[in-house]
């Protein structure tokens, strides 16, 4: 069930603030992306993903692997806070119509999982039935890296080359629609052709590498 209200509203912002936390600690460095206002769509290249969004979002409810919120001890947050399971399909629509009708904000990666085809898989149907049942717009977000770093198959205890750099940006919002299909093939038309050109995340390496030289020059 859907957890509403003041209760999940604190847990949610205690969860941005440490995901927040997180990113800042562990030497990420992201780029871009500001606050959305609407049901969030962005592609899912890494684990990371969720953590660099949620670190921005002050009141989201995030639809995540079953598995995750069934965890007796890392799914414990994400229930409280009201995140969504992805193994009932009508029953987790049902409950982010509710939470985006609520005023809450929605989490949700078209591809179903991570990225294992470039420069996107094939998008599910989730987000553009949210979108017509509720009426609220999907708000792309464009998630651009450098590095495979626990994207699909990625071993946890894998050390990556450093540095690891991300890029966030909002991309296009797309209207509710009654056709789905045509939703769908949109947003993956767009996705593919935003996320197949390499300009956003070389302007992620030439802004990582001026804050290099403006350190090292101190």
């Amino acid at each position: 069930m859907l957890l509403q209200g003041s209760a999940a509203l604190v847990v949610r912002t205690g969860l941005q603030t440490a995901y927040a936390c997180l990113v800042v600690y562990s030497g990420l460095f992201v780029f871009g992306l500001m606050c959305l206002i609407w049901s969030g769509a962005p592609n899912h290249p890494s684990l990371l993903d969720a953590v660099m969004v949620l670190s921005r979002l002050p009141n989201v409810a995030c639809v995540m692997k079953a598995d995750l919120i069934n965890n007796p001890i890392y799914g414990a947050s994400a229930r409280l806070a009201g995140y969504i399971r992805n193994d009932d399909f009508i029953g987790g629509v049902t409950e982010a119509v509710e939470d985006l009708g609520a005023g809450g904000q929605l989490l949700l990666f078209p591809e179903g999982t991570r990225t294992t085809r470039a420069p996107i898989n094939r998008l599910k149907g989730g987000a553009p039935l949210v979108s017509k049942r509720s009426g609220v717009p999907i708000q792309t977000v464009l998630i651009e890296t450098t590095s495979p770093f626990l994207s699909k198959g990625w071993h946890l205890h894998r050390i990556p080359s450093m540095p690891v750099r991300y890029r966030l940006r909002l991309g296009r919002r797309f209207s509710p629609k009654d056709n789905l299909r045509e939703t769908i093939a949109e947003l993956e038309a767009y996705l593919a052709s935003e996320l197949g050109s390499r300009n956003g995340i070389d302007t992620a390496g030439d802004t990582l590498a001026r804050l290099q030289n403006r350190l090292d020059e101190r």
